[in-house]
Parts: structure tokens; C-alpha cells; sequence
């Protein structure tokens, strides 16, 4: 008798843990569901503040709509799903402030679908203060963020870790990343491709396997930026002609700064290349470059010219060389050159800044930001 009570007893307490566990499983799944609810309820141009601490299934939002997580706390979207954790289309805009992304693939098959953390189609989004972050390796975590078709992104003030491709402008879409941080690529940071637009500013970028930006054929405004310790380049030109600018930024300590390919017509301008692997700079000749009033320092090579069949289309202006193993490399010097010292200021804590009067129109116009993101860089050493 004793024995048939001690089994009842265990028995309805099984059942009793049970119920506790389906019970906290139906709110977890409701939390989710009511998010989701509330969004499609919405009427336009509502805010919605979140206020549940995690969440574990994909949204949507396809009308003007600002999401944010609650003033003080912090908001985990935790997905593993074959589709993005969120999902963005419709006229916008729409804006997302403050949530942490967390995100993996749940199966080989999602990657022919929508393989992005955050996936933004046709629609004017403001994503701020947010952070996005690879929950798996390269395969189960392909792209953080694409901004496709006819979208307007502008990305403020987020942190991207992890991810093969992590950033994505394609289709037409214009991007502005601004006082954000790109770490630990697997392939790329930020890349844009033929027909979209991508200005990246204030940034650190650092620690791609290969390389820190990308243009195939898109049009980038890269300035105010450190790009620092990606492996293979730190931005990356071709394979099809990229057009635009890249200026005020300090490109170091990568294989190369930046390489040129594909009839690539950028205009690089008052940038800083130190410390490079192989070369500050290296391009095809077939690539209309304008390259001026940089400064050159610590490289293995400064600047190195491949030849293409055809003329020699790039143009090799006023540049300081100094402390380069090889200043230049198959390509004549021009008169403009300078070889001195530009004195610059203190590298090693990030300033940047030369003090040479021969070079005082050479080099970073602006320090400041630069020296801020230096300290990030700092902390990611750690």
C-alpha cells in the first residue's frame, strides 16, 4: 500500500512538472504570436515598444512602423528559422531601434530562400542601435542584413559579428551605414553590387577572413573609417567596374589596402595606408583611379600597377612615400611625388594625424573619429 501511494505521488507530480512546462512553452509561443499580432493590428505609423526580454519567432512588417525595444532593457529576437528573424517590405518607412539579433538557418534547404537575419525589400527602413549577431558558423549564418530592390536603408549606430556576406546592397537599393562596427566577417563586411549604392561612414571594419568592403559594380562613398586587420584587402574593387570615392579613412594592417580590378573608377583621396601586408594600393592599369594626396607609410610596397593589354588609364597624383619597403612597384614615379616624413603624430593610440608641413594637404582631413574608433578596435583585441 505504502509503495502504490509513493507511485501516485510521483505520478501527479510528473504531471504536474509537465503542465508547468507546457504552460511556460504556451507563453513563450505567445509572447512571439502577440508581437507578430500586435504589428499586424497596428495602424500606420504607430511605435511599438517591446518589452519582452526574448522572443524566438520571425516578424514581419510590411506597413510604416517604428519597433523598439523598451528605454533600459535589452530585447534578444533569437531565431533559427529557414526565413529572416525580420522581415521588412511595403511602402515604410519603417523604423527598428534598439533590438539584439540573434540568427542561424534551421536547415541546408533555407539557403535558395531568403538567407538573411534581417531582409528589407522595397522599403525605406531606419535601423539603429541595434545589434545582429551569427548564433552558427558560415553556412547556417550567410548575410545579416540585405537591403534589395528599390530600398532606402539607413543603419545607425549597429554592431554586426559573424556572417559570411555580412551586409548586402543589391537590386537598386541605396545604404548608408553610419557609427557602426563590422567584426569578424567570414568573407566580407559590407559589399554592394551593379545598380545600388552604399555609403559607409564613422565604421569600424575589421577582422574578415577576406576582405573588409566590397563593390562589383556598385557606386560607394567610403569615408571616416577604419579598416583595419581584415585578411586578405580592406576594400575591394571589382570584379565588375566600381565607380565612387573612398577618402579620410586609415586603411591598415591588412594583406592590402585596397585592390582594383575590372575598369574600377574610384577616386581615392586623402587617406592614410600603413601597414599593409603586400601594398597600400594595387590596381590594374585598365582602372581609371585617381589616386591623390595620400600618405603611404610601412607598407611592403606602397603602390603596385599590374599591366593590362591597352593603355595605362589610372592616374598617379601627389602621394607621400615613406618608410615603404618599395615605394613603388612597376610604375613610374611621377614628379609630384613626396618622400618624407609626415610626422605622424602617435599611430600606435590612433592619432593619425601628420605634422610635416611638406604634407599638410596629404593624409586625414579630419582625426577625430578615427582616434574614436581606434579605441574600439582596442576592446575587440582583448
Amino acid at each position: 500500500m505504502q509503495y502504490l501511494k509513493c507511485t501516485l505521488l510521483r505520478t501527479r507530480l510528473s504531471i504536474g512538472l509537465l503542465a508547468i512546462g507546457l504552460l511556460c512553452l504556451a507563453v513563450d509561443v505567445a509572447v512571439a504570436d502577440d508581437l507578430q499580432s500586435k504589428i499586424n493590428k497596428s495602424a500606420e505609423n504607430d511605435v511599438l515598444t517591446i518589452t519582452e526580454r526574448q522572443l524566438d519567432s520571425p516578424l514581419t512588417i510590411q506597413k510604416p512602423l517604428t519597433l523598439k525595444a523598451e528605454a533600459g532593457k535589452e530585447v534578444l529576437l533569437d531565431v533559427t528559422a529557414d526565413r529572416p528573424a525580420l522581415r521588412i517590405s511595403g511602402k515604410g518607412p519603417v523604423v527598428i531601434d534598439g533590438i539584439t539579433i540573434k540568427w542561424q538557418l534551421a536547415t541546408s534547404q533555407g539557403r535558395g530562400q531568403e538567407p538573411a537575419a534581417v531582409w528589407v525589400q522595397d522599403c525605406p527602413v531606419t535601423f539603429k542601435n541595434c545589434k545582429v549577431i551569427a548564433s552558427g558558423n558560415a553556412k547556417r549564418c550567410p548575410t545579416a542584413l540585405l537591403g534589395a530592390g528599390f530600398s532606402k536603408v539607413n543603419v545607425e549606430g549597429c554592431r554586426f559579428e559573424g556572417f559570411e556576406f555580412t551586409v548586402n546592397c543589391a537590386g537598386g537599393a541605396e545604404m548608408t551605414m553610419t557609427d557602426c562596427e563590422l567584426i569578424n566577417p567570414g568573407h566580407c563586411g559590407a559589399s554592394v553590387f551593379s545598380g545600388s549604392t552604399l555609403e559607409v561612414t564613422r565604421t569600424l571594419v575589421t577582422g574578415s577572413k577576406y576582405h573588409g568592403l566590397r563593390s562589383s559594380g556598385g557606386t560607394i562613398d567610403i569615408h571616416d573609417n577604419l579598416i583595419i586587420a581584415n585578411k586578405n584587402r580592406g576594400i575591394y574593387l571589382g570584379n565588375k567596374a566600381a565607380l565612387g570615392r573612398v577618402h579620410n579613412n586609415v586603411i591598415a594592417d591588412n594583406g592590402t589596402g585596397i585592390s582594383a580590378f575590372g575598369g574600377s573608377e574610384v577616386v581615392i583621396e586623402n587617406n592614410v595606408f600603413s601597414g599593409n601586408e603586400y601594398s597600400g594600393v594595387d590596381s590594374r592599369s585598365s582602372c581609371p583611379l585617381n589616386v591623390k594626396n595620400n600618405i603611404f607609410t610601412g607598407n611592403v610596397y606602397g603602390f603596385v600597377l599590374f599591366k593590362d593589354e591597352g593603355r595605362n588609364t589610372l592616374k598617379l597624383g601627389a602621394n607621400c612615400f615613406w618608410d615603404n619597403e618599395t615605394d613603388l612597384k612597376d610604375i613610374a614615379a611621377p614628379e609630384s611625388i613626396l618622400r618624407v616624413d609626415p610626422e605622424i603624430n602617435n599611430a600606435d593610440a590612433g592619432d593619425f594625424s601628420a605634422k610635416a608641413e611638406a604634407v599638410k594637404k596629404m593624409g586625414l582631413e579630419k582625426t577625430a573619429t578615427i582616434s574614436g574608433l581606434w579605441k574600439k578596435h582596442l576592446v575587440h583585441q582583448r
